[in-house]
Parts: structure tokens; C-alpha cells; sequence
């Protein structure tokens, strides 16, 4: 049993329809910091918090929106022996506070703060950074979110949900046995 801390920073892509099409999109950043409970070498359970940037254009418009994300995560672990690298995935379920802009012909004008409900899943690798007597982790990840929401993007269309994908890196630090 053990517990990590872990920081990461990275980019997002926002997506419409289920991430399905980003033609108009443009790549945001984002920072998350994690806590993760190890209840079992192969398994924890956790809660994440986040801020970041996402923006897209649709007929002359620019929408761009500032965020916090935060939430539960589970995360379970491929540990096949004591190497350097161990792969992963993860399931997040939580929310995301955002607040719109919009800029069309060159007038600015500040939407309505939403919150809204996020669900989404991903995959990555931890890699032993510094083998001294705490060691330190380097972590890549890539993940997809999905929304309850078709206006993260600011702009309503199609049928489904907004969502996006990210990829990051960070670091991460264990308290106790790993």
C-alpha cells in the first residue's frame, strides 16, 4: 500500500462529436495534479484536479474557454517484474467548470460559467527517473474525455456530446511501499 503524487502538464485537443472531428480546432494546454491511494500493487484509486485552455473557430467566430477539471480516478497497473517501465490505464469520472469567450470581427464578448459532467479513460507508461531512496517517476499519458455538454466547444452542432484528448507528461512521487 502506498500513495503517489503526481504532477502533469501537457496539451489538449478539443473535439466535437465524441472527438470525431477537429478540423477547426486549436491545441490548448492543460496542467493536472493527482492522488492516488495504491490499495493493491496493481490497483489504486484517486482524485485529480486541473486548469487549462481549449479553443476552436467556426464561421469567422473564435470560442475559447478557460477550465478547471477535477474528479475520482481509478488506475490499474501491468506489472509483469520490477523493471524500469510500468504501463497503465485509468478511468476518470468528475466535472469540468469552464468559462466562455467569444471574439467575432474583433468584438470580445464573456459567456455564462458552466459546469458540467466528464467520464473518460486513458492509457500510459511510468518510467523510473532516479533509482535513489525515493525514487522519482517520469509518466507519459494519453486519454480522451467525453462531456454531458454539446457547448464546451461554445459552438452547438451535430447530434453528440463535445469531448477532448490530451497528452502529457509529469512526474511522480510515492509515499510508503510501491
Amino acid at each position: 500500500k502506498s500513495i503517489r503524487l503526481g504532477s502533469n502538464v501537457g496539451f489538449t485537443l478539443l473535439g466535437d462529436d465524441l472527438t470525431k472531428s477537429s478540423d477547426n480546432y486549436r491545441v490548448g494546454v492543460m496542467g493536472t495534479l493527482d492522488f492516488l491511494y495504491l490499495f493493491h500493487p496493481q490497483f489504486g484509486a484517486g482524485l485529480f484536479a486541473g486548469l487549462g485552455t481549449m479553443s476552436s473557430s467556426f464561421g469567422g467566430q473564435t470560442a475559447s474557454t478557460f477550465y478547471g477539471w477535477y474528479g475520482t480516478q481509478f488506475e490499474g497497473r501491468f506489472i509483469w517484474s520490477r523493471g524500469a517501465a510500468v504501463p497503465f490505464f485509468f478511468l476518470r469520472l468528475g466535472g469540468l467548470t469552464h468559462k466562455p469567450q467569444f471574439v467575432t470581427n474583433g468584438n470580445t464578448v464573456e459567456g455564462e460559467t458552466e459546469t458540467i459532467f466528464t467520464y473518460g479513460g486513458g492509457v500510459g507508461v511510468e518510467i523510473l527517473m532516479y533509482r535513489g531512496r525515493k525514487p522519482l517517476y517520469l509518466r507519459l499519458t494519453y486519454g480522451s474525455n467525453l462531456t454531458s455538454s454539446d457547448e464546451l466547444d461554445n459552438i452547438v452542432s451535430g447530434e453528440q456530446r463535445d469531448g477532448f484528448s490530451f497528452l502529457t507528461v509529469g512526474v511522480s512521487y510515492y509515499f510508503g511501499r510501491r
